[in-house]
């Protein structure tokens, strides 16, 4: 180490704060789900600086240790759970409080540039289109598609969305059954921001200060890739509980 380099003395006030915030949390005993004092509150509590509190509660909530609700009151996160696997279903990774709501969408359709694209074939799809909802809010939605080749003939037959019960086949991934599942690999994962203002979002209740995201997702076969889903979510409200060495 040259003469020149030099160390940062301390640690930032941030971090300092984010340490107190924690230690607070865990000396009072707040549990899951209960409020947090505001900004305010904590730096007078803790003798910290307003602006190194502030900055210290959105890395808690990056770090999945906070949450707001929907009036943007700080909340300890509810407990995490165990992550689940890359083909699991998408309202699978938002985590246990997700639950479909209805589905939009069950139909075959035929080849696009997007699927061409992606999968790699000149072949029609089987469309499922499922809304998701946590507490009564809808706040994700999955559009699903799969080769016709590599649908089970049940599916494909299968393509009245208005008698689906949503609650026994939450997802096409999830209909699949945990044999296929077993068998796909990722071959694309991509998140990318969403237009507030596209009508593609018009079922979402997005709260005031929602990030509507995308995760665009391709699974193979062996090499051959047959499933695509666009799997839209608020990235304000979730974050994704991924563990890539779990079987699905």
């Amino acid at each position: 180490m040259s003469e020149e380099q030099t160390f940062r003395a301390g640690v930032p006030a941030y971090v300092e704060a984010y340490d107190k915030i924690s230690e607070l949390i865990a000396r009072t005993g707040l549990r899951p789900g209960d409020l947090v004092p505001g900004e305010v509150t904590l730096a007078a509590d803790l003798y910290a600086d307003r602006v190194a509190v502030a900055e210290a509660l959105l890395l808690l909530e990056e770090d999945g240790r906070l949450v707001r609700d929907r009036g943007r009151r700080w909340r300890v996160a509810p407990r995490r759970t165990a992550p689940v696997g890359f083909a699991a279903s998408f309202h699978r990774m938002l985590g246990p409080e997700v639950h479909p709501a209805r589905r939009l969408l069950a139909e075959v359709e035929r080849p696009s540039a997007w699927t061409r694209d992606l999968l790699g074939a000149d072949e029609p799809c089987l469309v499922w289109e499922t809304v998701f909802e946590r507490e009564g809010v809808l706040l994700a939605a999955s559009l699903e598609l799969l080769l016709t080749s590599a649908a089970p003939a049940e599916l494909l037959d299968d393509l009245d969305a208005s008698v689906h019960v949503v609650s026994e086949r939450p997802s096409l991934l999830e209909t699949l059954g945990a044999d296929v599942r077993a068998r796909l690999t990722p071959q694309v994962w991509r998140l990318a921001p969403v237009s507030r203002n596209t009508e593609r979002l018009s079922w979402m209740e997005l709260p005031l200060h929602g990030i509507p995201a995308s995760l665009t997702v391709v699974l193979a076969d062996g090499d051959r890739p047959v499933y695509l889903a666009k799997n839209t979510f608020d990235l304000a409200t979730f974050d994704l509980a991924v563990d890539l060495t779990i079987a699905p």
